[in-house]
C-alpha cells in the first residue's frame, strides 16, 4: 500500500470520456465522467473509500466545503489471485 499524501490537489479525480449512446432516433455522443476510487482520511479520523463528484464539486462521503486531510491510491488486486 502506498503512503498517505496530504496534498489533496494531487488526488486523482477521474477522466471524462466520450461515449456513443443509443437513442430512439439514432445515436449521440456524450461526455461521461469516469471517477478514480481513492482512500481518504477525514479531520474526524475516519478512513473511507471516496471518489470525486464533478457535478457537486466535492468528494463523496464529505459535505460541501469539506476536504479530506489525506488520501492514498486505491490498491490494485494482486495478479496472482
Amino acid at each position: 500500500m502506498t503512503e498517505w499524501n496530504t496534498n489533496i490537489a494531487e488526488a486523482p479525480r477521474g477522466t471524462w470520456e466520450e461515449r456513443t449512446v443509443k437513442l430512439p432516433k439514432g445515436g449521440a455522443t456524450r461526455n461521461v465522467f469516469k471517477p478514480d476510487q481513492i482512500i481518504i482520511a477525514t479531520k474526524c479520523g475516519q478512513v473511507m473509500q471516496s471518489r470525486w463528484l464533478p457535478g457537486a464539486k466535492r468528494w463523496s462521503g464529505l459535505a460541501n466545503g469539506e476536504e479530506p486531510v489525506a488520501w492514498m491510491a486505491w490498491p490494485e488486486c494482486p495478479s496472482h489471485i
